[in-house]
């Protein structure tokens, strides 16, 4: 089986605003452009699919006079090969897919957003957009137990850095970094005993990422584990209960450390 298409999407948008020092006004116009095909079989217990994804973007903006226009063009793969049925207890999956995260009109535009008096916001009209490569690896045991490996590449990717200014004020505006990855090991069971249904999850979020840092790189991320519990029960007359339990160790996020978070949950509820 053989599919195909096309679409076209444009934006625009005008705006004007007035400060106490300066008057600004922004026009947009985004035009996005693209065709895709895929090409998907099946074959006694194997099964394939196989597509390629063409889009282009053309942005132009306008800034109180200053014109900026931005071309991208890319080619975006996928590919998923799949079991069903390859043994009473064992099926397999692998699938990669490309991706891309465009900057919104606010992260293009230069125009400043006073915080306060030592801190502005501003857009970069520089920035690119940031691609993700996906690879997947899927095994599910007896249709109840799954395990996944995933591991994302961000080429390009977009943060928001502060950086400090001649005049002593900080400027926060998105950049891209050199590189991003992050791989999820997980694994979930689900499964039910008469009218109890329960669901395990736990896993790994391992991620890493170069920034910029004093005018040299910094390499940041770490491990970040997690797990959930959820359990459902129906009862008599139809009263419903389920209790959950989540859990996320210390996780990562540029130069920033989050502690780790706890969740308990509970009800009880009768249609």
């Amino acid at each position: 089986e053989i599919k195909s298409g096309a679409r076209y999407g444009m934006i625009s948008s005008e705006s004007s605003s007035h400060y106490m020092v300066s008057d600004y006004f922004t026009r947009f116009r985004s035009n996005l452009y693209g065709v895709y095909a895929q090409l998907e079989s099946e074959y006694d217990l194997w099964g394939w699919a196989a597509g390629m994804r063409c889009e282009g973007l053309y942005d132009q903006i306008v800034e109180n006079g200053r014109d900026i226009e931005r071309n991208e063009w890319g080619l975006f793969p996928s590919l998923d090969l799949y079991t069903m049925g390859l043994t009473d207890w064992l099926d397999l999956s692998i699938s990669y897919t490309g991706r891309i995260q465009r900057p919104s009109l606010s992260d293009l535009s230069a125009k400043y957003q006073y915080v306060n008096s030592i801190v502005v916001s501003s857009g970069n009209p520089s920035l690119k957009s940031s691609r993700t490569d996906n690879l997947e690896l899927g095994i599910t045991l007896w249709d109840s137990f799954n395990i996944c490996f995933d591991a994302i590449h961000y080429t390009d990717p977009m943060i928001a850095a502060g950086e400090m200014q001649d005049d002593n004020v900080v400027m926060f505006r998105p950049l891209n970094v050199d590189k991003s990855n992050r791989f999820l090991i997980d694994f979930t069971y689900e499964g039910q005993w008469k009218k109890i249904s329960f669901m395990a999850n736990a896993g790994l979020d391992i991620t890493e990422t170069r920034i910029p840092y004093m005018g040299s790189t910094l390499d940041v991320g770490g491990t970040s584990p997690y797990a959930s519990i959820m359990i459902d029960g129906r009862f008599k007359n139809n009263w419903n209960a389920s209790c959950g339990f989540d859990y996320v160790g210390k996780s990562y996020d540029l130069m920033t450390e989050y502690d780790p978070t706890y969740n308990l949950t509970a009800s009880i509820s009768k249609p």
